[in-house]
């Protein structure tokens, strides 16, 4: 995996390697933080990149009635996190920043708790254990809701929260539940932050690249004078078809009338042009 991943970063161009590197969070069993990787966080390290970290499938059998993406793509990137902090990965490569998806997982949630574990194993200070949870950065895929947000922006250092989607993975009704939670759950300028400046901090070259502004949608009076317009387009020019048909009931198209219907059709086609061109004024 790790012969893989390196070969892959230097056949990247140049200009685009201090850009995002996507990472499984667990490739068959095996996480990022594990023995045997160094030479990858090196060559990551050395270009200043970024790591976005996915969950997978857990290396275990799935529980009967549990979809992967409701709990076990949570534990997935929570086990990632822990371990890049517990073997010293985030300290000893400070050059990559890491993006854990769906908010971390339980990382926010369970930060202290794990804190306390991992300053046992390692006679490290809890505080300092927090700080490298906090270092991470996270996205707020599937993650917005009144619950899940405040925990993650208590946590988070500021700067390090940015918009994520699950599209086009996620079902579309679900990614604009948690975009919604987000528009509406925080303040103005919490939101522009998720929303764009932080990613313009963390990928500069997007800053260079302006916001393209939504359509301002005409206002009422204008709409109103604009449908008055075509109506009247319309309906003048549906009249003088109407004139041109011929009279009495419904054409049989036979004979005569066919040769008729054929007139009446063509009128009925120049009116609807005429229309088109009056409603283009």
């Amino acid at each position: 995996m790790v012969g893989d991943d390196r070969r892959a970063l230097l056949a990247t161009p140049v200009d685009a390697r201090a850009g995002e590197h996507p990472l499984l969070a667990n490739n068959h069993g095996t996480y990022p933080g594990a023995d045997g990787q160094d030479v990858l966080w090196q060559a990551l390290d050395d270009r200043s990149a970024v790591a976005f970290v996915h969950p997978a499938e857990l290396p275990a059998q799935p529980v009967s009635g549990i979809p992967a993406f409701a709990a076990y793509f949570l534990l997935d990137t929570t086990r990632a996190a822990y371990l890049l902090v517990r073997n010293g990965i985030l300290r000893r490569y400070p050059n990559i920043r890491f993006i854990l998806s769906h908010a971390g997982g339980f990382l926010p949630y369970a930060s202290h708790r794990m804190a306390v574990t991992l300053a046992n194993d390692t006679a490290r200070s809890p505080l300092g254990v927090l700080d490298d949870f906090r270092s991470f950065y996270f996205d707020t895929a599937l993650s917005s809701s009144p619950a899940a947000l405040p925990t993650l922006l208590a946590f988070a250092r500021p700067g390090h929260v940015l918009f994520g989607s699950g599209w086009p993975f996620a079902p579309t009704p679900a990614g604009q539940y948690f975009a919604n939670g987000l528009d509406t759950g925080v303040d103005p300028g919490t939101l522009t932050a998720v929303n764009r400046t932080n990613a313009q901090a963390l990928f500069p070259r997007l800053a260079t690249t302006r916001p393209v502004p939504p359509p301002t949608p005409p206002a009422v009076s204008e709409l109103a004078g604009v449908r008055h317009h075509v109506r009247g387009c319309v309906h003048r020019s549906g009249a003088s078809a109407s004139r041109s048909l011929p009279p009495g009931p419904a054409p049989v198209l036979t004979g005569k009338w066919r040769r008729d219907s054929g007139r009446g059709g063509r009128m009925l086609l120049g009116a609807v042009t005429r229309a088109g061109r009056c409603v283009r004024r």
